[in-house]
């Protein structure tokens, strides 16, 4: 007997449900179902995510004896899942706080060997249509940015630091311009923390 896939089964010992499950992976509950039906093939970085929220190896995800292929499967996906999440949606929904979610995304070539970079969920359609609410955003902090590049701006704002969603229109020694869609915003140096290039836009 070779092992097989049953999410099913490793998402009932977590006391979650179907539809809860398809929303901590930002899927629409029908489209998760199909997986665990075997309807639809899940990739690896699925597989990895599923891992991920609930708390368990991808391994742990297999049923039955190892025929090896397995083993070899879980180990890939697990490596290649090492860019770190940042972002956690605040209260209001509205706004973004730039902290360490304890979450990993697959690592694109284009941040292969960047110790520095980092994924961003992206929790509304302020940067709509560029990147809307499920997006995910691939960040290379140490890339230069130019003007009309889309940046992750890191706003100071008391002991928070809020990540929000712009293009860069240029700086002077005291503010930096940036606007996105008909908003045009002039903020002060002192107050951003940081801005970072998007290299890459995930859809959901």
């Amino acid at each position: 007997m070779t092992r097989s896939l049953n999410i099913a089964a490793a998402r009932e010992r977590a006391h979650l449900n179907a539809a809860q499950l398809a929303r901590e992976l930002g899927m629409i509950p029908a489209s998760y179902r199909r997986i665990e039906r075997g309807e639809r093939k899940c990739s690896a970085e699925l597989l990895a995510r599923i891992a991920q929220v609930l708390g368990i190896s991808v391994e742990a995800l297999y049923e039955g004896e190892d025929n090896g292929v397995v083993s070899s499967m879980a180990e890939s996906a697990e490596r290649m899942f090492d860019l770190p999440v940042r972002g956690v949606a605040t209260l209001n929904g509205f706004e973004i706080e730039m902290v360490a979610t304890g979450m990993n995304v697959e690592r694109p070539s284009s941040v292969a060997g960047i110790a520095t970079a980092y994924a961003v969920h992206v929790h509304n359609d302020d940067a709509a249509p560029f990147a809307a609410k499920g997006c995910t955003l691939i960040i290379n902090p140490v890339l230069p940015v130019s003007e009309g590049q889309w940046v992750i701006v890191g706003v100071k704002k008391g002991d928070r630091v809020l990540a929000e969603i712009w293009k860069y229109s240029g700086s002077t020694e005291k503010t930096i311009s940036l606007t996105r869609n008909n908003t045009v915003r002039s903020a002060k140096i002192k107050d951003i923390e940081s801005v970072d290039k998007i290299v890459e836009v995930r859809l959901p």
